[in-house]
């Protein structure tokens, strides 16, 4: 968050979108916000307070468009 100068919250998902963990990024701030889980696959970020306002929780599946995220991504 080095050169951004707004607040916001970091999700990380699983391969499946599962949502792991959300956490707090603050502007400017130097120090890495690292996931616990080693399954992060994406990671997905809001203005801060988002995830909370919208009642999004660990443990929820994010889809998009009515697509689940592996369904989106290229097969190589």
């Amino acid at each position: 968050m080095k050169n951004v100068s707004i607040p916001l919250s970091v999700a990380y998902l699983d391969r499946k979108g599962v949502i792991l963990e959300i956490l707090e990024m603050n502007p400017f701030e130097e120090r890495a916000v690292w996931s616990q889980s080693e399954k992060v696959y994406y990671a997905l970020e809001m203005n801060q307070g988002w995830f909370k306002l919208n009642q999004v929780k660990e443990g929820m599946r994010v889809v998009v468009e009515g697509k689940e995220l592996e369904s989106l991504r290229e097969v190589h």
